[in-house]
């Protein structure tokens, strides 16, 4: 993976710990974009959401979107969930850091300002990169369920996230299609007594949220053979079969992928509907009984995009490229 040498802003200090330097200023929206069929494929981050993605474009279609606030308000994502039970599932968004930010961000009272904190940002050309310490999604005591208020001691975290996207597989891959945005996800947990008495992970690397008014169904989708067949809707899921937002003409489809070999014993896909909203995102969960250690934590995604028929065999170029 070769990093893009843009524009940079903040400082770059990161080796594998979370550091607690003041986060610089960051007031611009950045873009990287490609030609693709004789249009631009444009993905657009906004100062307001952290800098994280919040549109995807291409020939006059919206391939990702915005999202209302309670659901992120970004186009493209990642977030964590830290489980003292891990059977117990409602207990999600009781110790979650969230790129994006809060869930009262985007309401009157944030002035629709992530909280979510930048602390590094290199966009140039394809690549795009960036480094941040991400919200809780929950202030603290918050109830969400019922019996689950947030754990978390703070609105901020000491968790470090760091997002490399590149429209293409990574610099120097053989295999790369315009049909592919690559994704590289990195959390860093510090060492932390309220974060390790955690039980498991749920690492959320990549979610992509588009628009009811662009698309119509989900689908589950084997890329291993390219086989699609009705997704039942949320929350149904499957450890072998990724969900595929497409529209029912074939003309337009989209779809989060991550390498099966990096799921986790737990990991899964998953997709649902929401305030007008279609999303495809992938969970990859680990639980430690004794638990979730401090340390280093990746995961590789993709994005699949384009035609139905496209999206499809993007996602099989993927998984024989990867797995």
């Amino acid at each position: 993976m070769a990093l893009v040498t843009g524009s940079k802003y903040g400082l770059m200090v990161y080796n594998g710990v979370a550091d607690e330097s003041p986060a610089p200023s960051i007031n611009q929206s950045f873009t990287i974009s490609k030609s693709i069929g004789g249009f631009n494929l444009v993905i657009t981050m906004d100062p307001q959401r952290c800098i994280c993605p919040v549109l995807m474009t291409w020939n006059g279609i919206t391939f990702a979107t915005t999202a209302s606030p309670g659901d992120h308000g970004t186009g493209i994502c990642a977030a964590d969930n830290l489980l003292l039970d891990p059977s117990d599932a409602s207990s999600w968004n009781a110790f979650s850091p969230t790129g994006p930010g809060c869930q009262a961000d985007g309401t009157s009272s944030r002035l629709g300002t992530s909280c979510s904190l930048a602390r590094y940002v290199d966009a140039d050309g394809q690549g795009f990169r960036h480094i941040q310490n991400p919200a809780y999604w929950l202030s603290p005591g918050e109830v969400l369920v019922p019996g689950h208020p947030a754990r978390n001691p703070g609105l901020v975290s000491r968790m470090r996230r760091d997002i490399y996207m590149r429209i293409g597989a990574w610099s120097g891959a053989t295999w790369a299609t315009d049909q592919i945005i690559s994704w590289h996800a990195t959390m860093v947990m510090p060492v932390d007594a309220q974060m390790q008495r955690h039980k498991s992970l749920k690492m959320c690397p990549l979610t992509v949220y588009s628009s009811t008014t662009v698309f119509d169904q989900q689908e589950y989708v084997d890329a291993s053979t390219g086989t699609a067949s009705a997704y039942p809707g949320y929350p149904a899921n499957s450890a072998t079969q990724c969900v595929m937002t497409s529209h029912s003409d074939g003309s337009k489809a989209i779809c989060a992928y991550v390498p099966r070999t990096e799921l986790g014993p737990q990991g899964y896909y998953q997709g649902y509907t929401a305030s007008g909203i279609w999303d495809s995102f992938v969970i990859c969960q680990t639980d430690y009984p004794s638990g979730v250690p401090a340390g280093t934590y990746t995961q590789h995604g993709y994005i699949a995009w384009g035609t139905r028929a496209q999206t499809i065999a993007a996602l099989q170029t993927i998984y024989t490229n990867v797995g």
